[in-house]
């Protein structure tokens, strides 16, 4: 039996219209642990989130980026801030993250089954899997590919690399931070492959998708995504490491990185 705490991991880039009913839906639920992550918003995102915690008062800690840098590497600075704050305290084994997507197309329910699912079992990685069925055929045809790369890569069919809900220990971050790349939306994938050279990983947990979100990634990131992928499978394969606390201190001392 896992009795970790979970802390939800939740990206944000302008989603005024979206993010209030996913706080909502989460407080509701009762998970009062939140890392709130505004990725340089332009719209009043991070005025929605500010006022929600005012008004809840629940353990949520807001991570302003005051410029873009991106999906992937806005992930990569909010895995490193939780895994430098319970470091500190020598409570790392205490914690685990689930990361989630805050635009609403995750439904509560599989957020709620997959956490159930990891705190039963001893995996220290749990990877999703979508129901495509919403999906129009180009996404299909390209996560299919991505599939297919990553499957041969790590020689273990993994169906949805990515996948936006993954959940792990929190000690997983320090192979996040010695060996992942991180170049626009290539972040899920990579934690994908860096998971599978880790013990206790569980692929291919089903959730459905309450809609599906058009625009974001075009065809080219596609390739974008592969590359970058390609990079960190090099690193591990001949263990080419990041310096962990150098890291640490270029993610978190930055100047553009607001901790509210």
């Amino acid at each position: 039996m896992n009795n970790r705490e979970i802390f939800i991991i939740l990206p944000c880039f302008n989603e005024e219209k979206r993010i209030q009913k996913t706080l909502d839906e989460l407080d509701a639920n009762n998970f009062k642990n939140l890392l709130v992550i505004n990725d340089g918003s332009t719209d009043k995102t991070i005025n929605i989130i500010q006022d929600f915690k005012n008004k809840k008062n629940t353990n949520i800690i807001i991570l302003d980026l005051k410029k873009n840098f991106g999906l992937s590497q806005a992930k990569l600075i909010g895995f490193a801030f939780l895994y430098n704050e319970f470091k500190k305290s020598n409570s790392l084994e205490n914690y685990s993250i689930l990361k989630m997507d805050s635009d609403g197309q995750h439904r509560i329910s599989d957020v709620i089954d997959i956490i159930n699912y990891y705190q039963k079992n001893d995996y220290a990685f749990i990877q999703s899997n979508r129901n495509f069925s919403k999906y129009p055929l180009f996404k299909k045809f390209g996560n299919k590919v991505f599939s297919i790369f990553i499957s041969i890569l790590t020689f273990k069919k993994i169906i949805d690399p990515m996948s936006g809900i993954k959940i792990f220990d929190l000690e997983f971050v320090e192979n996040i931070l010695k060996f992942y790349n991180g170049y626009k939306y290539s972040g899920a994938m990579e934690i994908s492959l860096i998971a599978n050279y880790s013990k206790n990983f569980k692929a291919n947990f089903q959730i459905d998708i309450e809609y599906y979100r058009g625009g974001g990634a075009k065809f080219f990131d596609g390739f974008h995504v592969l590359f970058s992928t390609l990079i960190t499978f090099l690193r591990i394969k001949f263990n080419l490491k990041f310096n962990t606390q150098n890291r640490l201190g270029k993610l978190l001392k930055n100047k553009d990185v607001q901790v509210k």
